[in-house]
């Protein structure tokens, strides 16, 4: 059961899954480049009206709104590679989509936009105090381009690193909530809240991603020492494997792109199924021990008043007794005249003659 998955059978999986989703995502990807592509181009003319804020706004939206669309149908691979929820209706795959968009691409992008926002405000109110100039030999050069330098070394140092921080790290956080969103375009799905998982199975999903980014650098760790030493006897077969590593590498990268949301949806399905066992252990009978133990003691005690002389009524020895009677009425009505008196006797009731009267 998925379950019991633990932190590397997660990350194996995940990377087992993704040539799956990408074979799935393969012609929405080719329709998606040639979209893309196509408003590029017709873009080209124009590019003027991007620097108009309205126009530069509206463009930014409108790939944002595509990329949230494509997330979508990015997690639904996953799901369907795992074999849960069937395929979507137009209505609420919209509706999903817009979810993606509004709640959580431009969401989250207001909140690292914002976090990445603190630091940079901090950078220049020292700056213009004097402070910074004891870090400005960390990005200064000769000549007019030390500015630039000094400005190009500070948006990635203080705005583009703790962006792509801060954005992967609510990526993660949100993986199971997005996932479930994406689960919500099916007909019969739950209507999941937009919360629904938040923080769950966190840890996998971010060292999913995080040995998806660090495995192409496998390639400049094993690949190009070994084409180096091959090179010294054989310069034609170290050609041959660098050409093979390096076109390996960049199929295994573009594979790379699709691990997150295959994380994702494994992450999302395996929140379900913990919930689902969780709701099924509530609902098993919970057993008192020593209840239990004082119930076979007073059993054994009856058992035991019982052999002592006093009779206890027993519907099953009276069956067989009556078929050994040889099946005559009237010797099964004196049988269960004796079994009442035996009972009566012995002060236990008899269902079969409640006022204590002979029925026969």
């Amino acid at each position: 059961m998925l379950s019991d998955m633990g932190l590397g059978t997660f990350i194996l999986r995940a990377f087992m899954l993704t040539p799956f989703v990408f074979l799935r995502m393969l012609p929405v990807t080719i329709a998606y480049i040639i979209i893309f592509g196509a408003i590029i181009l017709s873009l080209a003319k124009i590019w003027f009206l991007l620097i108009i804020p309205p126009f530069g706004l509206g463009f930014l939206l409108l790939i944002i709104l595509m990329f949230a669309f494509y997330e979508i149908q990015l997690l639904r691979a996953g799901l369907a590679s795992l074999g849960r929820y069937a395929a979507p209706t137009p209505e609420k795959l919209m509706s999903v989509s817009l979810r993606q968009f509004f709640f959580y691409r431009l969401g989250m992008g207001l909140i690292s936009l914002s976090l990445v926002a603190i630091p940079l405000c901090i950078y220049f109110a020292l700056r213009k105090g004097g402070i910074i100039e004891g870090f400005k030999g960390l990005f200064e050069t000769t000549g007019d381009a030390s500015f630039a330098v000094e400005s190009i070394a500070v948006a990635i140092f203080l705005v583009g690193i703790p962006w792509y921080i801060v954005t992967l790290l609510l990526d993660c956080l949100f993986s199971v909530p997005m996932a479930a969103n994406a689960a919500r375009a099916s007909k019969a799905s739950p209507n999941y809240d937009p919360l629904f998982g938040l923080g769950r199975q966190f840890l996998p999903v971010f060292c999913t991603i995080i040995a998806a980014i660090l495995f192409p650098f496998l390639y400049s760790v094993v690949v190009q020492p070994f084409a180096a030493l091959t090179d010294m006897e054989d310069p034609s077969q170290a050609l041959q494997i660098f050409t093979i590593g390096t076109v390996i590498y960049l199929v295994i990268s573009f594979l790379l792109i699709f691990v997150p949301y295959t994380a994702k949806s494994l992450a999302f399905v395996l929140t379900v199924d913990e919930n689902a066992q969780t709701a099924k252990e509530n609902l098993a009978p919970i057993f008192d021990m020593e209840e239990e133990r004082q119930n076979i003691s007073s059993m054994r005690r009856q058992r035991t008043k019982g052999a002592s002389g006093v009779k206890v009524y027993d519907a099953n020895a009276h069956d067989t007794d009556e078929r050994r009677a040889g099946g005559s009425k009237t010797d099964m009505r004196e049988l269960r005249k004796q079994r009442t008196i035996e009972a009566q006797a012995g002060g236990v009731y008899d269902p079969n003659n409640p006022g204590g009267k002979d029925s026969g």
